[in-house]
């Protein structure tokens, strides 16, 4: 007999995501109807749940699978106020995206999610400080508290 300390209540896992862990009392200051986020991910389950935990709460979302598209968009429509992005990606990497596009939108927050450490994130960014870090796996509700905060530090 396996027995767990954790209330399978609150545990829905959905591709490593718990799905059910989404903070449903936050009361964010900022309002998310005008924030565009720009969420590059090349694994497709785990973009699709975060694109779809982050419309729910009011963000417009553009999402892409890879550095390369997420470059081409920029092109086209380049008003964004944050980029969410996966470190390890096939082609240009999660970093080299997040100094390539804070260098064209400079007042842009950038989260970078990874399944290493902040200090191998650091690493690979060169002492920039100019960004969020999120590890991977993480919670919709997670993700959705870390946008909420990294936007909220730019209010002040």
């Amino acid at each position: 007999v396996l027995t767990s300390s954790v209330d399978p209540k609150s545990q829905k896992m959905v591709f490593g995501l718990n799905v059910l862990k989404i903070d449903r009392s936050l009361k964010p200051t900022i309002n998310s109807e005008n924030t565009k986020i720009l969420f590059v991910e090349d694994e497709d389950s785990v973009r699709a749940f975060g694109v779809r935990a982050l419309k729910k709460k009011g963000f417009e979302v553009s999402a892409c699978n890879c550095a390369e598209n997420a470059l081409e968009l920029l092109e086209k429509q380049e008003k964004f106020d944050m980029l969410i992005t996966d470190m390890v990606m096939p082609g240009i990497s999660g970093a080299e995206l997040a100094k390539i596009v804070k260098k064209k939108l400079p007042e842009i927050k950038i989260i970078l999610a990874s399944g290493y450490s902040e200090e191998i994130a650091k690493r690979e960014l060169a002492g920039s400080d100019d960004f969020e870090f999120i590890a991977k796996p993480y919670s919709l509700g997670d993700l959705t508290q870390k946008v909420f905060d990294v936007l909220d530090k730019g209010q002040g």
